[in-house]
């Protein structure tokens, strides 16, 4: 093995500090906008995370059912946007990205609005240790997501897909495309996605290996 990429939210840092964080905002100001109570309204949102996809447009779910106009949404997508500054690494992130970097060359490869995926890498501190940082939307558009290949591509260019494992999460969508192209999938089983066994996805969507913890990998790598 010579390269290792890394997926970011729930892989390096557990996406529901932020997530907890910008639906706080979003409650304090549609709480105090509409007479309801913070508490209620936060409760109110995780509830409709929890109950739907990523794709589900959860704002705009959550402003009717608070009989809140459309119009909002511009302000709330604002304070969901502004959020990302309290995220804090795995407590082996960083041990283990320092030992890692010394071996392999280390990517990441994420996914998002950019100005956002950025702020949460200057909060979390571990840039330095990546050789090549891919926000997929900035460089390829929405479109090209996981799970399509054009990402997986790029990375591989002028490397080995034998010699590259992906590192990640989410076994809806992260390791179809590197299992495809025949790179080694690990997934990190915890956040959000953590509750979700590999068999409840196809076969040919599953990861090669599974490990609870990234410490995990300095043994299988």
């Amino acid at each position: 093995m010579r390269t290792i990429v890394f997926d970011l939210d729930n892989t390096l840092y557990d996406e529901w500090l932020f997530l907890r964080e910008a639906f706080l905002k979003v409650s304090e100001y549609l709480s105090k906008k509409f007479g309801r109570r913070t508490e209620e309204v936060f409760q109110l949102l995780v509830t409709i995370y929890e109950s739907h996809d990523r794709t589900f447009p959860i704002f705009d779910e959550l402003l009717a059912r608070l009989g809140a106009p459309r119009e909002e949404i511009g302000k709330v997508l604002e304070l969901y946007y502004s959020s990302g500054e309290d995220v804090k690494p795995y407590e082996d992130a960083e041990e283990v990205l320092e030992q890692l970097s010394r071996k392999y060359e280390l990517l990441l490869l994420t996914e998002g609005r950019p100005e956002l995926q950025r702020k949460k890498l200057r909060s979390l501190g571990i840039e330095r240790f990546f050789r090549e940082i891919v926000i997929i939307d900035e460089r390829f558009g929405k479109v090209h997501r996981k799970p399509s290949p054009l990402p997986f591509l790029h990375l591989l260019n002028g490397r080995r897909a034998s010699e590259t494992a992906y590192v990640a999460d989410n076994p809806f969508k992260d390791f179809i495309a590197p299992n495809r192209l025949g790179i080694l999938t690990v997934r990190v089983l915890r956040g959000i996605y953590a509750k979700y066994p590999n068999d409840a996805v196809l076969y040919e969507m599953r990861p090669k290996v599974t490990v609870k913890s990234l410490r995990e990998l300095l043994d299988l790598l």
